[in-house]
């Protein structure tokens, strides 16, 4: 597959309420391959954890770098 990006900004909340969180584990990867990273939005449960449909659990901002990387690889 020759995908163009990979959803890299998502970090989950277990059951446990434990955070894990590998953002920057797959944006490196998506980095290194020069992909698109996309933030999640699913849920799977209507249990304690992940009740509203695009929950994140914390807050993702992209920087003016993020952005001018975004255009620069729409332009290719």
């Amino acid at each position: 597959m020759k995908p163009d990006g990979i959803e890299a900004l998502y970090i989950y909340v277990n059951k446990e309420e434990n955070i894990i969180d590998e953002v920057d584990f797959w944006k490196k990867i998506a980095d290194e391959n020069n992909l698109f990273t996309t933030i999640g939005s699913d849920f799977h449960s209507y249990g304690k954890n992940h009740i509203e449909i695009g929950l994140i659990n914390t807050n993702i901002n992209l920087d003016e770098i993020a952005k001018n990387n975004i255009i620069e690889k729409l332009l290719k």
